[in-house]
C-alpha cells in the first residue's frame, strides 16, 4: 500500500512538473511575441507618434507618424548582420577624453542604473547600437534627431531593447553653426559619440540610462539620451528622457 501510495505521488509530481515546464515555456513565448518591435508598428516620445522603420536587422527608426509613405519607407534587415551582445569594459578615466575638443563642455544630467547583470550594460550593448548606426551613415550623430531603436539577445539569449536620441535642447548665438563633429578631434561623429556614451556611463559600469549634455563652441545646447533593459522593462523605468518602444 505505502509503495502504491509513492508511485501515486510521483505521478501526481511528474504532472504538476509537466505542467509548470508548460507554463514557463509559454510564458517565455508571450513574452517574446511582446518584446518584439516590428515594423510599421506605432510608438510615442514626447508626444509625438512615430512609427516604426525596420533598417537593419533588429534595428529601428522612429519615423514621425505625418511623415510615413509605405513607398518610402520600406523594411530592410539586409544591411547589417544580427549581432549578440557582448561584454565589454569602460576604457580608464584617463581615456574619456581623448578625442574630445576643449572648446566644447558636457555634463551627466540623468542617470540610473537598475541591470541585475554586469554582463549586459548599457555601455556594452550601446557599443553594438553605434556599430549599427554607423553601417548606415558615419554621421551618427546627425541620423539620432530621431528616435533609434535596438533589439539584442543578451546573456542567456534575453532580449534587451537600446533606445537613443540627440536633440536640440538651446540655440546658441552663433545660429547654429557648429556641428557634431567640430567637437571630436578627429572630426568623427563616431568617435564623439562614443566618447559621449562613456562620459555617461563612467560613474557606474551597470549604467542602464543617461542623459549627457553637450554644448557646442557656437553655445548651441543637445542633449544625448539613452537607456537599455530586458525587454518591455523600458516602459516602467526611469529611462532619462529616452525613447521607450
Amino acid at each position: 500500500m505505502a509503495i502504491f501510495n509513492a508511485a501515486r505521488v510521483l505521478s501526481i509530481l511528474a504532472v504538476v512538473s509537466g505542467a509548470a515546464q508548460h507554463a514557463n515555456a509559454r510564458a517565455v513565448e508571450i513574452r517574446s511575441e511582446d518584446l518584439t518591435l516590428s515594423h510599421g508598428a506605432t510608438t510615442q516620445y514626447n508626444d509625438q507618434v512615430y512609427r516604426l522603420q525596420q533598417v537593419g536587422d533588429g534595428l529601428f527608426a522612429g519615423v514621425r507618424e505625418e511623415d510615413w509613405d509605405d513607398s518610402l519607407h520600406v523594411r530592410s534587415v539586409d544591411a547589417a548582420p544580427h549581432v549578440e551582445a557582448r561584454s565589454l569594459a569602460l576604457p580608464e578615466g584617463h581615456l574619456f577624453e581623448r578625442d574630445f575638443n576643449s572648446q566644447c563642455r558636457t555634463g551627466l544630467r540623468c542617470a540610473t542604473a537598475f541591470l541585475a547583470s554586469a554582463a549586459d550594460t548599457l555601455y556594452s550593448l550601446s557599443m553594438q547600437f553605434v556599430d549599427q548606426l554607423t553601417r548606415r551613415d558615419s554621421h551618427v550623430m546627425n541620423l539620432l534627431n530621431q528616435p533609434f531603436y535596438a533589439n539584442f539577445a543578451g546573456v542567456g539569449g534575453q532580449n534587451f531593447v537600446v533606445t537613443g536620441i540627440f536633440t536640440l535642447i538651446e540655440q546658441g548665438s552663433g545660429g547654429g553653426g557648429s556641428a557634431p563633429e567640430d567637437c571630436s578631434t578627429n572630426r568623427s561623429q563616431e568617435e564623439l559619440l562614443r566618447e559621449l556614451i562613456a562620459m555617461g556611463c563612467r560613474n557606474n559600469p551597470e549604467r542602464a540610462a543617461f542623459t549627457q549634455e553637450i554644448v557646442f563652441p557656437d553655445g548651441s545646447r543637445f542633449h544625448l539620451n539613452m537607456a537599455a533593459a530586458p525587454g518591455r522593462s523600458l516602459n516602467d523605468s526611469n529611462v532619462c528622457d529616452a525613447p521607450r518602444p
